[in-house]
Parts: structure tokens; sequence; C-alpha cells
């Protein structure tokens, strides 16, 4: 297992509210910081649509509600 931790100038929840709803699961494990995780099954094909979809979020970047 792999573990990615993302900093973000906006709310973590928002930003993981904004990826949950594009289809891509993280989860907000600070006030600023997301944690995706990649399993030995994650295709490459899974992390080319995962970076395309936080791309197409940080275009737009969410705001808290």
């Amino acid at each position: 297992t792999n573990m990615v931790l993302i900093h973000t100038e906006q709310s973590a929840d928002a930003w993981q509210t904004a990826l949950e709803s594009q289809g891509l699961a993280c989860f907000s494990v600070a006030p600023h910081r997301l944690r995706c995780v990649l399993h030995g099954d994650v295709t490459q094909a899974k992390v080319k649509l995962a970076i395309e979809i936080f791309t197409r979020v940080a275009q737009n970047p969410p705001m808290p509600a």
C-alpha cells in the first residue's frame, strides 16, 4: 500500500467532497491535508483517471460550504 498526502490551500473537507463527487475516494486527515491510498490492484488506467479527476477539480478549487 502506498499513501499520497496532499496539502490543500482550501479546506481538505471541501476537496474530499469535490473529488468524491467525481468518483475519486480520499480522506481528509487534517484541515488542509488529504490522504489518497494506492493498493496493489490499482491499475495504471485507474491512476491516470485519478490524475484526470484531480486535475479537473484543481482547475476550479472547491470552496468550503
